[in-house]
């Protein structure tokens, strides 16, 4: 095995059941399998797919691949190339999607 097939926990409570080069930081984040996901943030979760990103607070990615969701509660549900930015915000599925403020929904689509 190489250096990077392997996953890293870094704060308390952190986990990473599965996968490989992932990141699980900060208080109870959680990777649950995939491939260089991220999960950074108290409770942020990046649950699948690949080279996803969850940043803050309950912040949580579902699958997909290369989704971000950064800010307090900020979710992105599968899809591709989708962010969701600020409090609260989400993006279910679709692609190349944008929530960028708070309490912004998108509901999966491809935007034209």
């Amino acid at each position: 095995m190489l250096a990077s097939d392997f996953n890293q926990i870094r704060g308390p409570f952190d986990s990473v059941p599965g996968g490989r080069s992932s990141i699980a930081t900060g208080f109870g984040a959680t990777v649950a399998g995939g491939a260089g996901n991220l999960a950074s943030g108290f409770a942020a979760s990046a649950n699948g797919g690949i080279a996803n990103a969850a940043n803050g607070f309950y912040a949580t990615t579902s699958g997909g691949a290369p989704n971000t969701a950064r800010g307090e509660a900020s979710s992105v549900s599968g899809g591709r190339r989708n962010i969701a930015l600020g409090s609260a915000p989400s993006v279910s599925g679709g692609l190349k999607n944008a929530a960028r403020g708070s309490l912004d929904s998108i509901l999966g689509h491809s935007p034209s």
